[in-house]
């Protein structure tokens, strides 16, 4: 392991080998600027020796380097880039800055190697570009990105952040504030690979939309947003969550999990261009709605609905039901499939039936609404097995839904119950039990209350 040194004093810089070292040197950085170099950019293009994987590139938490052009920096494969104390060299402290002002069109890039497999790590920077800060991972690699801080300067639409992840990467942003400076920019996210947020947030403008998630032509995307703060990067009533443009050419699948948000906004800023993508809301909400959660695919939507419910309180305090919505793709041989209920610890030796009431304004046959029922295998159980209650022939017109006398709150014009019998499954003495909704009636919505088991 070798350690390499960065601190941009505007004097002398080290060339060559002097600003490597092969042990950790210790104390505060000394006044010789000739034992460390000018800027990131400066060590790959004067190091004698260039780092390799396991080396670390330690910059000074005072370092702070302005480019007059934009610049492009390759990460070699294992190489850490950390800012570290200036009065300690041993010690981690965020602080050391890197950027670009120059030109309406400058911006400054960190991109790994195209070599499969290949990583590299940035922890503790200010990264800030006048028209856009880049971190970029293909080709099966992989960009790790901790505590630090970007920021677009220029006042147009056209300045953005892209994490990058072009056929096959990924990019982890951990603990990182992102800020803009005008409203109509913002967040891309060029496809092809997965792209994890962890705990990211906002101190500057406000956008109209905030992000751009697109399969870029590039094989599709993923993305995960995850324990992080929005409200910093939307304006309530407002603002668009995403920008459905360009999820247009490839498999978009998104995930935002306890996020907090706008207590008011809009998902979309129009409906997405083509069938291949999914988006997944966990416990994402303003304030208290930690139980909310939301699902949707070009066949439907899965939402929280507190307006109408039965008695029951699930968690407590918040009366809510279930609500599919089905497109007017849905089908009874495609139909919007959505899990409502996981029931733990069931033995099933004995005959047990699933029952499930249902409200809604459409008339309702086993072919326009079902459930498929997992459970385990009574051979292998590791293995799950499906039940179901749709008609044996999907293309019949269906037998009617029984009728339900459950007093709903804010009910729909009809009520309903479907009661499945399992059937006694030998063995299987310690099931978990899985209770799908399935909606196969084209642009239809159905509430759910939870689903009940109990000996048949």
């Amino acid at each position: 392991m070798a350690y390499y040194y960065v601190k941009h004093t505007g004097t002398i810089a080290a060339t060559s080998d002097a600003g490597r070292a092969t042990t950790a040197r210790t104390g505060s950085w000394n006044a010789d600027t000739g034992t460390f170099y000018g800027s990131i950019q400066d060590l790959f293009t004067y190091a004698s020796t260039q780092p390799t994987s396991g080396d670390r590139i330690r910059c000074s938490s005072s370092h702070a380097k302005t480019y007059a052009a934009p610049i492009t920096i390759v990460v070699p494969d294992g190489v850490i880039i950390e800012s570290v104390d200036d009065s300690n060299q041993e010690q981690y402290l965020r602080g050391a800055a890197e950027t670009v002002s120059a030109g309406s069109s400058a911006g400054i890039s960190f991109t790994g190697t195209t070599n499969t497999g290949d990583h590299f790590a940035i922890s503790g920077l200010n990264i800030t570009g006048t028209n856009g800060t880049s971190i970029a991972a293909s080709y099966g690699t992989t960009a790790i990105v901790n505590d630090c801080y970007f920021a677009v300067t220029r006042v147009a639409t056209s300045g953005k952040m892209t994490f990058a992840t072009g056929d096959g990467g990924l990019v982890f942003v951990k603990d990182c504030r992102l800020n803009y400076s005008y409203s109509g920019q913002s967040f891309n996210h060029a496809g092809g690979g997965k792209l994890i947020l962890d705990n990211i947030w906002s101190t500057g403008t406000q956008l109209t939309t905030f992000m751009a998630a697109g399969g870029g032509g590039n094989g599709g995307t993923t993305l995960e947003i995850r324990n992080s703060d929005l409200t910093g990067f939307m304006t309530a009533s407002t603002s668009n969550l995403f920008n459905a443009v360009a999820v247009g050419s490839d498999y978009v699948d998104i995930t935002l999990d306890r996020c907090k948000l706008p207590s008011t906004y809009t998902l979309w800023n129009t409906s997405p261009a083509c069938a291949a993508y999914q988006l997944k809301m966990s416990s994402c909400g303003n304030a208290d709605e930690y139980y909310d959660d939301y699902y949707e695919n070009f066949l439907g939507t899965f939402d929280i609905d507190t307006t109408t419910y039965l008695s029951t309180t699930y968690d407590g305090t918040n009366e809510y039901s279930y609500q599919l919505g089905s497109t007017g793709d849905a089908d009874p041989l495609c139909p919007f499939k959505y899990r409502i209920g996981t029931l733990s610890d069931q033995d099933l030796t004995t005959a047990q039936t699933i029952t499930v009431e249902i409200t809604s304004d459409a008339s309702l046959t086993d072919n326009d609404l079902w459930l498929e029922i997992v459970i385990n295998d009574a051979t292998d159980e590791a293995q799950g097995t499906t039940q179901s209650s749709q008609n044996s022939d999907p293309l019949a017109a269906g037998s009617a839904l029984t009728t339900s006398t459950e007093s709903w709150t804010s009910p729909d014009t009809a009520k309903y119950k479907i009661a499945h019998d399992l059937g006694a499954q030998a063995s299987v003495d310690n099931a978990v039990v899985e209770v799908y909704a399935c909606v196969g009636k084209a642009s239809i919505f159905a509430n759910f209350d939870a689903p009940s088991i109990a000996a048949t």
